[in-house]
């Protein structure tokens, strides 16, 4: 079998040399390494539907069910990730001080926005009819709610 080997170095020798394969010999270096930015968009998916979705931990009985949920599962991540997208100027960017996200979204901010809009609509809206009143300021009850959905 043959085989195609690229290095990879970088210029300054600061990083750990890399190599990539491709058994297809007639592939260009540029192109094999292309195929790998682009599968790492794919690995970097299924570790997040594992990690936050529970993907692969399900509980059901039969392995039919387990056929119908995973794809159920990265098909709600895909819709989030979509909206998400479309809507990206109201989304927090959560920034730490060891990693700056250069104003790319993350599923955590995906999903910590949905929390919060579910969860303040659900526990924190007010009664039009009845006129309830909040027991905190609107400041506090969205501060509560923003905690609340960086923990969970």
């Amino acid at each position: 079998m043959k085989l195609r080997v690229v290095l990879v170095k970088t210029p300054d020798g600061k990083n750990v040399a890399e190599t990539f394969f491709s058994t297809d010999v007639s592939n260009y270096p540029k192109q094999i390494i292309n195929w790998f930015v682009l599968r790492w968009n794919i690995e970097v998916t299924l570790e997040e539907s594992r990690s936050r979705l529970g993907d692969e931990t399900q509980r059901q009985w039969s392995y039919k069910a387990i056929q119908r949920t995973t794809p159920l599962l990265m098909g709600l991540y895909s819709l989030l990730t979509l909206v998400a997208f479309e809507t990206k100027a109201i989304l927090v960017h959560e920034t730490t001080s060891w990693y700056d996200k250069n104003g790319e979204l993350t599923s955590v901010d995906i999903l910590v926005t949905d929390r919060r809009s579910i969860w303040s609509k659900k526990y924190l809206s007010k009664s039009r009819i009845t006129y309830d009143s909040l027991k905190f300021t609107d400041q506090e009850a969205n501060s509560l709610i923003y905690h609340l959905a960086m923990a969970a």
